[in-house]
């Protein structure tokens, strides 16, 4: 069978042999000496070799109990050490001082020593280390941050990996101004401030709202990512939650401080926030049930962008009042700014089944594909028919609809696309066409509104 033809080698005599994959030299004594298996060779500066011919001289050394040699994502290697239980003097950095000066010796040039608390080792024996594991875990760009760094070089870390601040940044700015010109043309008829203070703080406001959002979703999610992420920096304990925690309160002090001066309104508003968002946090206290509905736990928690999208038009331009809530303009306005990010949260969860892991869920796995791709259906064109309405109400440009109009038919070939033939390059087209539609369609409607 094919399986016997991938895990054995039959020869001439019919002896059945076990391929281990491991790799051997022999030597002219006719000794053969084993190098390790043949996945785990290592390339460090055009020099090839294998963990097993530095590990056990590693393995010998004071204060290490366990280490494992390894290939990085760009070619380089690193090194990860387990300490030995035994009482050792030296701390972290002298240790992995005095390992660097040994490698030297002997020729190793890992770009990164890290000291971690257990090496992964495979599942069946729990004796071997396990290579690809570390790869998945350790191999990847985050492992510029370790434990002994800064908590400024950790947390920076983090960002790049969870909340990229440039992207996220972005999103932000097009979100808050695409809230700020809409309401003014609908209010004022024409946009009388392009810029001011006011929408400064609340554009800097909304980006810590969004941020400590993601960092509460760490609590909320930590016992599942640590088993579906594993190769997260968090899952990994180079940064801790009680860190992010701290991060999280500052973050929410800072939002309400800071809308102080502008008056009552923002304030008030930016609180309604706050609240909302620590509801968020504790699922409101139904956490059992909404773990049990995916639609449910969607639906109330998409429900603190109005809450953002009024606090943003309240900062727009003086005069404005609580009244113009009750405008079904403004309403309008508020699910054209708000919808995009509900399209995109079921578009990045929308998997094939090949992109599925256990302990992370997906919209695609509750509901199935057929039944996901039609809420997007549905979405992208309630997107375009409500954006449609938006621009031609505040006799916006002709242009931002056009853009609309390519935008959202792009995301609807990709899911049908998805629908058709849902495999892993369709579902990551569904995802692109969702991170497209989030930026794309304020753009759109900013350009409307300001041409």
């Amino acid at each position: 069978s094919s399986d016997l033809r991938q895990n054995k080698i039959v020869d001439s005599g019919g002896t059945i042999w076990h391929r281990t994959g491991d790799l051997a030299i022999e030597h002219e004594d006719s000794i053969l000496y084993m190098q390790g298996r043949m996945h785990s060779r290592l390339n460090e500066n055009g020099r090839n070799f294998f963990p097993l011919n530095i590990e056990p001289v590693l393995d010998r050394m004071d204060g290490v109990a366990r280490s494992a040699y390894y290939q990085l994502a760009d070619e380089g290697t690193a090194l990860l050490i387990q300490r030995s239980q035994q009482k050792n003097s030296l701390s972290d950095q002298q240790l992995i001082s005095t390992l660097r000066s040994r490698l030297e010796e002997l020729g190793y040039h890992p770009q990164k020593i890290q000291i971690v608390g257990e090496i992964p080792l495979d599942d069946r024996h729990h004796a071997k280390i396990d290579y690809r594991k570390i790869q998945k875990i350790y191999g990847s760009e985050s492992m510029n941050a370790s434990k002994t760094d800064s908590f400024f070089m950790r947390f920076l870390a983090y960002t790049q990996e969870r909340f990229p601040l440039p992207v996220i940044g972005l999103f932000v700015a097009l979100f808050s101004f695409n809230a700020f010109y809409l309401i003014q043309r609908v209010a004022l008829s024409s946009i009388q401030v392009y810029v001011s203070p006011a929408m400064v703080t609340a554009t800097v406001a909304l980006f810590f709202v969004f941020f400590h959002l993601r960092l509460m979703d760490e609590f909320k999610d930590f016992d599942d990512d640590c088993q579906a992420y594993p190769e997260r920096l968090l899952s990994k304990g180079v940064v801790k939650l009680q860190e992010l925690g701290v991060v999280a309160g500052v973050l929410m002090g800072l939002e309400v401080l800071g809308n102080i001066p502008f008056g009552q309104a923002g304030t008030i508003l930016i609180v309604l926030v706050v609240i909302y968002s620590w509801l968020m946090f504790k699922e409101f206290f139904i956490r059992e049930k909404l773990k049990k509905s995916i639609s449910l736990y969607l639906l109330s928690h998409q429900m603190i962008l109005p809450f953002m999208v009024i606090y943003a038009t309240s900062m727009s331009f003086d005069g404005w009042s609580l009244s113009l809530i009750l405008s079904p303009k403004v309403w309008a306005v508020v699910a054209v700014v708000s919808l995009p990010s509900t399209l995109y949260e079921i578009a990045r969860k929308s998997w094939s089944a090949d992109r599925e892991q256990e302990g992370a869920d997906s919209y695609t796995k509750v509901w199935g594909i057929p039944l996901t791709c039609s809420i997007l259906i549905f979405l992208y064109f309630i997107l375009l028919a409500i954006g449609g309405l938006v621009i031609k109400g505040i006799n916006g440009h002709i242009a931002g609809l056009y853009l609309l109009v390519v935008i959202s038919l792009a995301g609807l070939i990709s899911v049908v696309l998805f629908l058709l033939n849902p495999n892993e390059r369709n579902s990551k087209l569904v995802e692109g066409g969702g991170s497209v539609t989030l930026l794309g369609v304020h753009l759109a409607m900013i350009i409307s509104a300001c041409l």
